[in-house]
């Protein structure tokens, strides 16, 4: 500011100077120029309008020898405004001048620039020190602001803002926080809290959304996880946790087998969704394995579910319909034919064929019988438990089997004076099925079966032992498969469908017990079943 004040009272100073000298140059002619200005005390300079000096009044003498002015700032300004000014160092006296030049016509009618000058060294000299003093002010002021910020602005804002951090640490309400002296603080204070207030409010919403998504995740059936574009695991859940390690930080970790490994690899670099059905040979487990890329966030959805059950429920029904149709084959077969033969056969023959074609009939029958009380059992739920007595069982066993037992004259017993509390429709159906075999493979004339029934604290134990003809090593594991029988060329004949054991050891599954079994060639067979003891 004050440079520029120096600057106008130098231009008004000047200006003065110029219009005095403007007002001779005008009045006298050039060759009277040194004769008019010799005795006036001022430094100026009359210039051609080619930039040529044609006097300086400091140079009398040398004019001539001049170097050409055109170039010059003010006298290019004045060129084009009429006047112009301007403050440099001068080549010629080595010092600050001030410049005001303007353009005129002389008397002799000769466009001329006249340019007047004055020293501003002393002007300059202190400008520089009123430049110093103020920076040497501002630096004083400066330490004053540091060393009051230091020891108390500083440190009672350290203590606010403490307090503001203790209680967004502590999620307290503190309301009596004196912030009053200072206004912008105290409104900062008031947001603040409003922000806590809020952001509080969020977090509490996460962590609630946050669990029920993780609570979500691992009821899932199945297993489902979040993949980056790296393979990295965003999130997942554990329902495979015995095949999948929880810890597991990215695909490497996380799969067992390198063909899942590199079925993801693939799909992670093209970007591409995927879903196979893949068979993991070491777990003998079957998984359907499905993987979608999803673009508007550059991440992975796995779903990989355990289809093994599935599968083996459609293998067992295959084999159960192919069993079902081997085993109708024959019987129908042999009904077709004795049908045939019923047309050309004398009437003793008729009643013969007959009784051969009912009782293949008896044996579809039987086979369609067993199969849908099968099917049954693995869709519904067991009955009720109730209780029932050694007796009663003994009753409704003999009932059913009365046929076959009148029959061989059958020499049957139970254990007296037991009380049973378990499903009673599902418990007869196990014994009737296990007599019944005892029965039928038996070769004795006077086929013996006794069913032992004990109870200890924790389980039922029914053991049933008959003096039949048993069952070879070789065949013990093999007899509660479907439509298995011992030696079937030979004993097809002896009217069982196959099914009675496979019927036994599913109900038997079913009531969470076990059965056993002991057995020699020509000396009989033991069975042996544990039921749970279940409270009243």
């Amino acid at each position: 500011m004050l440079s520029s004040l120096y600057q106008r009272l130098a231009i008004e100073d000047l200006k003065k100077n110029s219009e005095l000298v403007s007002y001779l140059a005008k009045n006298f002619p050039s060759e009277d120029y040194k004769k008019v200005f010799e005795n006036i005390d001022l430094r100026f300079t009359i210039i051609s309008i080619n930039g040529d000096v044609l006097y300086d009044s400091r140079n009398t003498n040398n004019n001539i020898n001049m170097e050409n002015h055109l170039s010059r700032p003010e006298i290019q300004t004045s060129l084009n405004e009429g006047v112009g000014f301007d403050i440099r160092k001068s080549e010629t006296f080595d010092e600050v001048y001030a410049y005001y030049s303007t353009f005129l016509t002389s008397k002799n009618n000769k466009k001329i620039f006249i340019r007047v000058s004055s020293s501003y060294e002393e002007k300059n000299t202190q400008l520089f020190f009123l430049k110093c003093t103020q920076i040497l002010f501002f630096i004083i002021l400066n330490i004053f602001i540091k060393f009051f910020y230091t020891n108390y602005l500083k440190r009672d804002l350290e203590k606010k803002i403490s307090v503001m951090k203790d209680f967004l640490e502590s999620n307290e309400e503190r309301k009596n926080l004196q912030l009053h002296d200072e206004k912008w603080l105290s409104q900062f204070w008031i947001i603040l809290k409003e922000w806590q207030n809020k952001n509080l409010n969020n977090i509490d919403r996460i962590e609630k959304e946050k669990k029920i998504l993780k609570s979500l995740l691992e009821s899932l059936p199945f297993f489902i996880a979040l993949f980056d574009s790296k393979g990295n695991i965003i999130i997942k859940n554990n329902t495979f946790s015995s095949l999948i390690p929880e810890k597991a930080k990215n695909y490497l970790e996380a799969f067992p087998t390198i063909e899942i490994i590199d079925i993801l690899k693939t799909s992670f670099i093209n970007k591409k969704n995927f879903s196979e059905i893949m068979y993991l040979k070491e777990s003998e487990i079957y998984w359907a394995l499905e993987l979608k890329y999803l673009d508007f966030d550059d991440v992975f959805l796995i779903v990989i579910q355990d289809i093994t059950e599935k599968k083996e429920k459609e293998q067992n029904q295959k084999n159960f319909l192919n069993d079902i149709s081997h085993e109708i084959k024959t019987p129908l077969t042999n009904i077709k034919g004795y049908l045939i033969a019923l047309e050309e056969a004398n009437q003793e023959d008729k009643k013969n064929f007959f009784n051969i074609v009912n009782h293949n009939v008896m044996k579809i029958e039987n086979i369609l019988h067993d199969f849908l009380k099968i099917s049954k059992l693995e869709e519904h739920q067991l009955s009720n438990n109730s209780f029932f007595t050694s007796e009663e069982l003994e009753k409704e066993l003999i009932f059913l089997l009365s046929y076959i037992i009148e029959k061989k004259s059958v020499e049957f017993t139970i254990t007296k004076n037991i009380k049973l509390f378990l499903p009673k429709n599902e418990i007869i159906s196990i014994l009737k099925n296990l007599i019944e075999n005892s029965i039928i493979y038996n070769e004795n004339s006077t086929p013996k079966v006794n069913l032992s029934i004990k109870i200890n604290d924790s389980f039922y134990i029914f053991e049933l032992k008959d003096n039949g003809i048993g069952i070879p090593e070789s065949e013990k594991e093999k007899i509660f498969q479907r439509f298995y029988r011992i030696e079937k060329s030979r004993n097809r004949n002896l009217g069982g469908t196959g099914l009675g054991l496979t019927i036994v050891k599913t109900l038997i599954e079913k009531l969470n017990g076990t059965i056993t079994l002991k057995s020699n060639v020509d000396q009989g067979t033991t069975f042996t079943i544990i039921l749970p003891l279940i409270s009243e």
